[in-house]
């Protein structure tokens, strides 16, 4: 039996700690490349495809950092990895990472901001996910909740030209996180929008102003006095989102959907099939059920959150093939003269996804030799016509549904 899955993906809201995906479109989201190697803090601008938001001209009221394992600085305020002046941190991945204020105990509504044009607008009604990895300083005074990624259609910047720090309160972050208090391992912030089709400004930071904004205070001292949330980001990322493959190959076998999308989030599911299959009965409400379909069918799912009243849908087709055998039928004589029938020497394959073929004279030389199993031979050695006789082949082969490895060898006669 083989299944067939179209998948179909329609999402509206957010949901946290997903497995990431494989396509990104966040450019140097590792902070990896430079222009220059960082020498001090506050040199955002350094790091390629990144900025600050910030672009007051008379003095720049936030200075967000970029820190970079080039970096030789031994001063309070270096910018070295793994030793830095917010404290000590690997990367996660590459050889840097930027660091940002998410609060500021004596500043109010101190906001750092870093951003970047993805260079080309998400495609509208796609599903993307978001994630980016935190890191409490050890320096850090506070942890702060609402560390956030927000996609835009233009451009975000602050000038405020030496008016009061300003948050971007405005904007609807599609990322909103949770309290990252960890100042040992990387945390991975996650969320997914549908895309209305014109985001391509991507910009990170706490869009929330200090009255709805939680932050506790920090066991570590802050011993550069700023009485603050600070903290190393890493790996963003923002990719195209899906919950399932899109073709699922199953062979006399029970097929398990699995709609977990959030670990330790109060979701709903409902599923439902059509036609209706039994075998869902008593799953409708788990978040993974098992089924064996014996007719073509398409399994709904339906995730809500409880919390949020977020909605997910995602539907498959299930196509059933009954015969899902691996079979392969080889002739004993083919006659290679150019009347159209019989020219060609070729196994004949039913369900073999892929295999190589052999062929050797009676002196044991190879006279044809191909790697595609589907290709056939025409009774040439190198375009020299092979004198008739027996033939001998080896042909290696892997069957499509339970990926098997078989060896087939046996003999063929050439005639004219």
């Amino acid at each position: 039996m083989k299944l067939n899955v179209f998948l179909s993906l329609f999402l509206i809201s957010i949901f946290s700690e997903v497995s990431s995906q494989s396509i990104n479109f966040v450019r140097n989201s590792d902070f990896e490349l430079f222009s220059n190697c960082p020498n001090s803090v506050s040199q955002i601008n350094n790091c390629l495809f990144w900025k600050n938001v910030d672009i007051t001209s008379t003095s720049v009221l936030s200075t967000p950092d970029y820190l970079n394992i080039c970096a030789t600085s031994s001063s309070i305020y270096s910018p070295a990895i793994p030793t830095n002046w917010g404290g000590f941190q690997n990367p996660e991945s590459g050889s840097g990472y930027a660091g940002i204020y998410t609060y500021l105990a004596n500043k109010p509504n101190y906001r750092e901001y870093i951003k970047q044009d993805l260079g080309i607008s998400l495609v509208s009604g796609v599903t993307y996910q978001i994630a980016v990895s935190v890191n409490l300083a050890d320096n850090s005074a506070y942890c702060s909740n609402n560390f956030g990624v927000c996609l835009s259609a233009s451009d975000i910047t602050i000038n405020n030209n030496g008016a009061p720090y300003q948050v971007l309160n405005y904007l609807s972050p599609q990322l909103n996180g949770v309290m990252v208090s960890d100042t040992v391992n990387w945390t991975t912030l996650n969320s997914y929008f549908k895309s209305n089709g014109n985001e391509r400004y991507l910009t990170i930071g706490n869009f929330v102003p200090d009255n709805n904004t939680t932050v506790v205070q920090n066991s570590n001292n802050d011993i550069l006095g700023y009485l603050g949330a600070y903290y190393y980001v890493e790996d963003v990322s923002v990719s195209p989102f899906k919950l399932f493959e899109d073709v699922i190959t199953l062979c006399d076998s029970n097929l398990v959907l699995n709609a977990s999308i959030c670990d330790g989030c109060d979701l709903s599911y409902t599923w439902t099939s059509l036609p209706i299959d039994s075998s869902v009965f008593g799953q409708e409400h788990s978040n993974s059920i098992s089924v064996f379909p014996t007719v073509n069918t398409t399994y709904q799912v339906l995730i809500e959150d409880n919390n949020t009243n977020a909605i997910f849908f995602d539907e498959v087709y299930v196509e059933v093939i009954n015969d899902c055998s691996c079979d392969i039928q080889i002739p004993n004589v083919f006659t290679p003269n150019s009347d159209g029938y019989n020219d060609f020497f070729y196994p004949v394959l039913k369900n073999i996804e892929a295999g190589e073929i052999l062929i050797y004279n009676r002196w044991g030389n190879v006279v044809f030799y191909s790697d595609n199993i589907f290709e056939k031979w025409d009774g040439r050695n190198l375009n020299a016509v092979c004198p008739d006789g027996v033939y001998y082949y080896i042909i290696n082969y892997t069957c499509s549904m339970n990926k098997m490895s078989k060896t087939i060898h046996g003999s063929v006669t050439k005639l004219k």
